[in-house]
C-alpha cells in the first residue's frame, strides 16, 4: 500500500526531476528566450518541491488515514506503468529543434497533471486536496505557457520557411 508519505516522496522526485532537467536545459541552450522559459519552469518546480516537503513534515511518520487501499495501489501501478516522470531521456538541453523541446516539456507537464489528479481522488484530507488542486492549476499554467510559446514558435518557423510571408 502507498501511504500519503510515499506519495509525497514520489511527488518530490517528479518535481526534482523537472527542476534539474529544466535548469540543465536553460544552461545549455543558446536561445535566451528558451533559457528564460526553462528557468521559470525550474523555479516553479522548486516551489512545488518546497510545498511537498512542508506537507511531508506535517504528515505523521506512521500509517495515516489517507492511505491507499490495495485497489488504489493497483490503479496507481497500472496508470504509472514504467513512467519515470523524468525529462532526462529526452535530453531537453540537447534538443536541436525548439519545437521538439517545447513538445517534450509540454508532455512532461501534462503527465504530472494526470498523476496529481489521480492521486487527489484518493486523498481524504480537504486541505491537502486544496493544495494539490493549487499545484495542478500551476501545472496547467505551465502547459498553457508552453502551448502559447509553442504556437508562437511554430508560427515563426512557418513564416521563416515561407521567406518572411
Amino acid at each position: 500500500m502507498f501511504s500519503i508519505s510515499e506519495i509525497i516522496d514520489l511527488a518530490i522526485q517528479i518535481e526534482t526531476n523537472g527542476e534539474d532537467t529544466y535548469r540543465k536545459g536553460a544552461s545549455q541552450t543558446r536561445d535566451p528566450s528558451i533559457a528564460s522559459l526553462l528557468r521559470w519552469l525550474a523555479d516553479q518546480e522548486k516551489e512545488h518541491i518546497e510545498w511537498f516537503r512542508n506537507l511531508k513534515s506535517r504528515v505523521d511518520a506512521g500509517p495515516v488515514t489517507a492511505q491507499l487501499d490495495d485497489a488504489a495501489h493497483e490503479i496507481l501501478r497500472s496508470v504509472l506503468g514504467d513512467q519515470t516522470f523524468s525529462l532526462a531521456d529526452a535530453e531537453v538541453s540537447k534538443q536541436d529543434n525548439v519545437i521538439e523541446l517545447l513538445k517534450v516539456s509540454l508532455e512532461y507537464e501534462k503527465d504530472t497533471i494526470v498523476f496529481y489528479e489521480m492521486i487527489m481522488e484518493f486523498v481524504e484530507d480537504e486541505e491537502t486536496k486544496g493544495h494539490l488542486g493549487a499545484i495542478v492549476l500551476e501545472e496547467e499554467n505551465h502547459v498553457k505557457a508552453l502551448r502559447d510559446y509553442l504556437d508562437g514558435t511554430e508560427r515563426m518557423v512557418r513564416i521563416d520557411e515561407n521567406g518572411g510571408i
